[in-house]
């Protein structure tokens, strides 16, 4: 059992107090109440818990749980630090808890602080357990080894935790290791977003603290692997099936794909849904043609850029019409765009990507430069050229690396789908993991198609399993039809989808 007398530490940044403000103030989307009731319940036996948050409302709505909770003036996290060991003179740690973690494990955090008092070592921390289970040990060391390597004073929006972990060998630092190891679930039960809440809260009645978190985590799942598919955290919008190019890399060469437009009717219905889901989400503007072919794309775009649960948009296109879209440039949603201009060859373009007659990729260079030029003065935006990594441009690396330091632009390189077989196969080198897992794709992302339909993943691009259609169905209700599946899957049997045997994206994900 951990040592109840040490001085605990919570610390919320202003991120999570922002996360938490929205969460109590639309009460009705979540159970916040909850959350932090079971959450202040595992430190009812702590004698001594302090607090640092930006957030008044917040930090007295946990001492309506914890009343003797100590509320220390908002500093840099290495003030608090010392402030806590010097009123603490006896302690020789102190446990940060970095956020509002329903899911601490009691029973994991014992064997950690074990490892940090049988070391006496500066910070004892685990990259084993999901964000949100476990805390982090300060041993009283840490603030004469800070002096040692004559640090500065370091900045209140900073994480001293980060700064440790990134400078690992200038302190004495214990790393806890435990079975089973799932860190492919990819799990957040911080609650420092709204959809970790909605995850933790997915949990919180199928764990029990009597035994190892990590082991309660992984007989639940087993039990019901719905668990983690919660919500579609990624969608993929096909505004056109059209494109002029005649890419060799593109399943539109292998499979010919019927002529779809994204009509304004099936836009709207989109939009209707994307404002009843729960959670925020990203959204790349792809699929199997080009999206700026579309007539609309320009007010498109400008609309889901301002939609408040869109947090990161992605366009992918061959860059010949970027000058259509210059004046989302202007936009204040901006710092939401992420701008992916494929280029795949500077010697062998019109042979690789088969432009159009009359586009030439001076052409596209100069398109590139006028939008990142546009971008400039916004820090949080960003443009890229990306490449894929296949034997006809292998040589290439370096020559289009060079190019984006020209342009001014960021370098993507992308692994090739071969969509599960259908076309030829053109990999440098095969990277697929010895051992299969279940899909991240299958457990995160929906593809829309310019005519409404949902196919089962992006590898269905022919329609063969079809979830449904949003023109019919919820977005919600088109999710859940996949669960059972989803279920199989994890289970390791891919029987639905006849491409899942071949399939290699399984590993790949997206935002």
């Amino acid at each position: 059992m951990m040592n109840t007398g040490v001085p605990v530490w919570v610390r919320l940044s202003s991120e999570v107090a922002e996360v938490w403000s929205k969460a109590t103030t639309n009460a009705s989307e979540l159970d916040a109440d909850a959350l932090i009731k079971t959450f202040c319940s595992k430190l009812k036996d702590y004698s001594k818990i302090y607090i640092s948050c930006p957030s008044e409302e917040l930090t007295a709505r946990l001492k309506q749980h914890l009343p003797d909770l100590i509320v220390m003036s908002w500093a840099d996290d290495l003030t608090l630090l010392k402030k806590i060991f010097a009123e603490n003179s006896d302690a020789d740690m102190v446990v940060e808890i970095n956020g509002i973690f329903p899911l601490l494990s009691m029973a994991s955090s014992s064997k950690l602080w074990q490892l940090q008092n049988k070391y006496s070592a500066d910070y004892a921390y685990s990259e084993i357990h999901p964000p949100g289970t476990i805390p982090v040990f300060w041993g009283r060391d840490f603030l004469e080894q800070w002096e040692l390597n004559e640090f500065t004073e370091f900045p209140i929006e900073n994480d001293l935790s980060q700064f440790v972990e990134k400078n690992i060998n200038k302190f004495h630092v214990e790393v806890a290791y435990a079975d089973p190891d799932i860190r492919l679930l990819r799990l957040d039960f911080s609650c420092s977003s709204k959809r970790s809440m909605l995850e933790t809260l997915q949990f919180l009645n199928e764990l029990s603290d009597e035994e190892e978190i990590l082991s309660a985590i992984e007989k639940a799942v087993q039990k019901n692997p719905v668990l983690l598919r919660q919500l579609p955290g990624y969608l993929e919008l096909e505004f056109s099936s059209n494109c002029e190019y005649g890419c060799t890399f593109c399943l539109r060469q292998y499979q010919p794909q019927p002529s779809k437009q994204l009509e304004q009717n099936v836009f709207a219905k989109l939009i209707e849904q994307l404002d009843l889901l729960k959670a925020p989400i990203g959204l790349c503007v792809g699929g199997m043609g080009e999206p700026l072919e579309h007539e609309s794309a320009l007010p498109y775009l400008q609309k889901l850029m301002a939609h408040p649960l869109i947090h990161t948009l992605v366009l992918e296109t061959n860059g010949s019409r970027l000058d259509t879209i210059l004046p989302l440039a202007d936009s204040a949603d901006i710092q939401k765009l992420r701008v992916i201009v494929n280029i795949n060859s500077l010697q062998n373009y019109t042979q690789l990507q088969v432009p159009p007659s009359g586009i030439a990729l001076g052409d596209i260079d100069r398109h590139i430069k006028a939008f990142a030029e546009k971008l400039k003065d916004s820090s949080k935006s960003q443009m890229y050229l990306q490449m894929l990594k296949i034997i006809d441009n292998e040589t290439e690396v370096d020559e289009i690396y060079a190019k984006c330091d020209e342009l001014g632009v960021q370098f993507l390189f992308q692994k090739y789908n071969s969509y599960a077989g259908q076309m030829e196969e053109k990999r440098v080198s095969d990277m697929t993991p010895l051992e299969r897992f279940p899909c991240w794709h299958l457990r995160r992302d929906l593809v829309i198609r310019a005519d409404g339909s949902v196919p089962y993943c992006k590898q269905d691009m022919q329609g063969e399993n079809n979830l449904n259609n949003i023109q019919q169905s919820s977005l919600a209700q088109i999710w859940a039809n996949q669960n059972e599946a989803w279920a199989r899957h994890y289970n390791k049997d891919y029987s639905d989808f006849s491409l899942c045997d071949k399939c290699d994206e399984y590993y790949t994900f997206n935002l």
